[in-house]
């Protein structure tokens, strides 16, 4: 559902009002524009419709958003398989709306330092380094780039394969695509949602044996998650709220 299903109700509502408005008695509107067609009051309340509708959406968004930073969706590369994305996936670039874009607008009005290039080129960064905090299973060089609620389900996990005396290894990641899909302020709280197309190793070793318990060391899987990263308004530093993948992410 999400924004898809508020934009149709919206835009089914406001188009049926807008079309009883136009053509008054016509339309069998039930006093919308009366019988004397168009007016400057009819115009009004298309404006309050357009305000109401757009503060709406606005709201289910930030709230997603907001409830994913509250849970969560952990990355726990051994909790779940990779979904193999469609070949199209890897050569499209996701759509840029107009929600997108004056999300990044207003975020970048508050801090004039913000800019999309060197924001994604971060991420990626920190992409890379949780991926290897977790295959050593050290969080502590991490802890900054990451929500409290985050960091103890991934520690959490890194408990797991410490008490099962295994290392799960992320190697050879290759990053083909990262594309901004959402971006919201709202109440004091800035958040960006970032696709990650990309590909690596992973399998699981027994630390005494270094035997390979689980995963391939040879075959690549693919996958596409999305990563939501987050911060109060006036901080410089973004810290990763919550991870989703492939048809999890609406």
């Amino acid at each position: 559902m999400g924004r898809s299903f508020l934009s149709g109700i919206g835009g089914g509502l406001l188009g049926g009002m807008i079309g009883s408005m136009l053509f008054g008695g016509r339309a069998g509107a039930a006093g919308w524009g009366g019988g004397g067609g168009f007016g400057f009051g009819d115009l009004i309340i298309i404006l309050i419709i357009l305000a109401i509708v757009f503060f709406v959406i606005k709201r289910f968004r930030a709230r997603k958003a907001m409830e994913m930073s509250s849970t969560g969706s952990a990355y726990a590369p051994s909790s779940y398989t990779y979904n193999e994305p469609s070949p199209d996936t890897y050569y499209e670039p996701s759509p840029r709306d107009g929600a997108i874009a004056q999300g990044l607008r207003h975020i970048s009005e508050i801090d004039p330092t913000f800019n999309e290039v060197g924001f994604k080129e971060a991420v990626e960064d920190n992409f890379f380094k949780i991926q290897s905090a977790w295959t050593k299973r050290d969080l502590s060089n991490v802890k900054n780039l990451l929500t409290p609620q985050i960091l103890n389900t991934f520690q959490d996990d890194v408990n797991r394969y410490i008490a099962n005396k295994q290392f799960n290894r992320l190697e050879n990641i290759a990053v083909r695509q990262v594309d901004i899909v959402d971006a919201i302020q709202d109440q004091g709280e800035e958040y960006i949602t970032v696709k990650f197309l990309a590909s690596l190793l992973d399998y699981v070793v027994d630390e005494a044996t270094g035997q390979t318990v689980s995963g391939s060391t040879s075959d690549p899987v693919k996958f596409l998650e999305y990563w939501t990263f987050t911060r109060k308004v006036g901080q410089r530093n973004w810290v990763l709220a919550g991870i989703t993948q492939e048809g999890d992410y609406q």
